[in-house]
């Protein structure tokens, strides 16, 4: 049981704008957090002289216990936890190139 049970949608009972919705909000949050919060750690100053910083992307296990939610929700979770892992490396790969 979690604290979000009534927003439950069985899969019959998931209409496509929610869906679409809860992919749109929750997949283009991590990928606009990373591309401006890293185009951010880039700027340097008298009191920042060395470029860098953290970014934190958090989710829930909903990205591996789908059963914990509905079915929109759970599978933004992984498409989450894969696309921080792949800006992440290329932030890192070529900070310059930002």
């Amino acid at each position: 049981m979690t604290t979000n049970r009534s927003l439950y949608r069985g899969l019959n009972d998931t209409e496509m704008v929610h869906y679409d919705w809860s992919l749109n909000v929750m997949t283009r949050g991590v990928f606009l957090a990373i591309k401006y919060g890293s185009q951010a750690m880039m700027v340097t100053s008298e009191e920042k002289p060395q470029f860098g910083g953290t970014i934190v992307v958090t989710g829930s296990c909903a990205g591996f216990l789908g059963s914990y939610s509905d079915l929109p929700y759970g599978e933004t979770h992984p498409v989450t936890i894969n696309r921080s892992g792949r800006l992440t490396q290329r932030v890192q790969e070529s900070p310059k190139l930002l």
